[in-house]
């Protein structure tokens, strides 16, 4: 969900040379895409023994346009030829439809402990208290943990999954290790150009103005955006446990 460091990877992976990024900075491509997957499933249905040859060419084809929308928006030139499209949504909302209507794309799934993700999230969306932050969180650790089951098999190839606190930790190494999943040469990575990375969409630190906002923001150097759920009295700790204990430790976090 929101919070989980989605601008971070994205600016990170935007350091290759062949990475390109559209105007539109969360495109929320999968969030209904259910409706094309039943769109195309029924009407296939109506051209009836042709029925199971059509529906993935209509989804391919939807896909394909799809993209086409995104990237030309707000573009004045054609995208430079042989880079590779970065696209992001922090929300975990459609992914089984993925592969059907983009079935050549490469997922990176981005997760981050459940308790950070809440602590931002009240801080940079106040409408919403803790609960529901933490409700969000839970949600989409669900659909991923059904996503990765489903699709075990094909993990490491069509897609992967990496904890933001082991980007931060293994830093341009672990960013090459995607440009490589992404099949990009790792030498167009520009190290020195990740390493002077701003902050951008910090709850904490925001360049002196009251509001959560998308600007750069240079990174000070005591930044530390893992464990600050750490100063929550022990009964939303406990409670957090209970709630998405498990969900946490289905990622690979201690809960």
């Amino acid at each position: 969900m929101n919070r989980s460091g989605t601008n971070f990877l994205a600016d990170a992976l935007g350091c290759h040379r062949d990475v390109r990024r559209p105007a539109i900075g969360e495109d929320y491509l999968l969030e209904h895409a259910g409706r094309l997957t039943s769109y195309a499933r029924d009407t296939a249905h109506r051209w009836g023994d042709h029925a199971l040859a059509v529906e993935g060419r209509f989804l391919r084809g939807l896909g394909r346009e799809l993209i086409t929308a995104l990237d030309e928006a707000g573009r004045d030139e054609p995208p430079p030829a042989g880079s590779r499209l970065v696209t992001k949504t922090p929300r975990a909302h459609g992914l089984d439809a993925l592969h059907a209507l983009l079935p050549t794309a490469k997922l990176i799934l981005l997760v981050r402990d459940g308790r950070d993700v809440t602590e931002s999230a009240a801080r940079s969306f106040p409408y919403a208290g803790r609960r529901y932050w933490a409700g969000q969180w839970r949600e989409g650790a669900r659909l991923i943990a059904e996503f990765s089951a489903s699709r075990v098999a094909a993990r490491d190839r069509d897609w992967t999954l990496v904890r933001y606190e082991d980007l931060l930790a293994g830093g341009a190494d672990a960013l090459l290790d995607l440009v490589r999943f992404c099949d990009l040469d790792p030498a167009g990575f520009d190290r020195a150009a990740f390493d002077a990375l701003p902050l951008r969409g910090s709850s904490s630190h925001r360049g002196g103005r009251t509001e959560v906002h998308w600007k750069p923001v240079e990174k000070p150097k005591d930044f530390k955006p893992v464990g600050r759920w750490q100063s929550w009295p022990w009964w939303w700790k406990a409670w957090f446990a209970q709630y998405a204990g498990a969900e946490m430790r289905g990622l690979g976090y201690e809960c």
